[in-house]
């Protein structure tokens, strides 16, 4: 391990102010002093013991001198060396220093691109997983705009089929309606037919329950004509239907009556089919509105000849 440039500095600065006026100045100075002689006397400055002395001095130094020289010269070689070296080792250290400053960064730079890398994974997933939520909603929303398209489809199908069939109901019932004799001879038709039927249908009380039916119905109407709620029934009324309406003959006697077969709108939008027994205007024509009613009254009169 080679000292710090500092020190290596200083041990050079230090030897190279060793100079020669530290010892090479002073040899010659015992050598000037062993020439001069005393101004006075004229004799050497030294004596003789103090001149062997120096001059054996003199002798060491200058057996010493030639090694001290290449000594130094090898200190001074040594030294640059050193100072060489630690200069090579400054430099290394910064290029390491920089080298490590570079890797850091590059680490670091690294790293930048690793967690940005991470934020773009997610985002793509985030997109991804947005894009999947977002194609399964249509799916959704396209299969119930599917299911609510076959829905009204079928709705209108069976409209249109309940139109066909309440249709094809109309026109039998209309045509039944309109075949029949109006007035008490074709009254009598029609009660002999609903009499029939209703025994043929196996249930006993079937028969007096169509004709207290028609009682009741008649007999609302003679005792209100100008009522008209009692002049207007409902078609496929369950009590209606269940006595009346669902036996042969039953039609009939309503249209004997006078009652036709008509479509009301009702407050909910939907139609509803009628059976309406129209009142003459008794202001305008009043012998056809007496006739109308006593057609009533002799219809009343017969249902309680046969009920009792």
């Amino acid at each position: 391990m080679f000292p710090g440039k500092s020190k290596i500095d200083g041990v050079i600065e230090d030897t190279e102010s060793t100079d020669s006026d530290s010892v090479g100045g002073r040899a010659a100075k015992f050598r000037n002093r062993l020439k001069e002689k005393d101004t006075v006397t004229g004799n050497p400055r030294y004596g003789p013991k103090m001149q062997e002395k120096v001059s054996g001095l003199l002798l060491r130094f200058e057996s010493l001198a030639g090694p001290l020289e290449q000594a130094r010269a090898e200190s001074s070689s040594i030294f640059e060396q050193w100072k060489q070296t630690a200069d090579l080792e400054e430099q290394l250290e910064r290029e390491r220093a920089l080298q490590q400053a570079r890797d850091q960064e590059k680490q670091q730079q690294i790293e930048r691109l690793r967690v940005c890398e991470q934020e773009q994974k997610k985002c793509r997933k985030a997109a991804a997983d947005e894009d999947e939520r977002m194609a399964e909603q249509a799916h959704i929303a396209e299969k119930a705009q599917q299911i609510r398209l076959d829905r009204q489809i079928q709705k209108e199908a069976q409209k249109a089929e309940a139109l066909r069939l309440a249709t094809e109901e109309e026109q039998l019932i209309n045509h039944r309606m309109n075949h029949s004799q109006v007035g008490f001879d074709g009254f009598k038709a029609a009660i002999n037919d609903l009499s029939t039927s209703a025994c043929a249908s196996g249930e006993e009380p079937a028969k007096t329950d169509a004709l207290n039916a028609l009682m009741a119905i008649v007999s609302n109407i003679c005792q209100r004509p100008e009522e008209s709620t009692f002049r207007t029934l409902k078609l496929h009324n369950p009590q209606f239907q269940d006595h009346i309406g669902k036996h042969a003959g039953g039609l009939e006697c309503m249209a004997s009556l006078g009652f036709s077969l008509q479509s009301r709108q009702q407050q909910e939008g939907d139609t509803v089919q009628v059976l309406f027994l129209a009142e003459p205007d008794l202001a305008s024509d009043m012998d056809k509105w007496s006739e109308w009613y006593d057609l009533l009254k002799e219809c009343r009169a017969f249902l309680s000849e046969i009920t009792n």
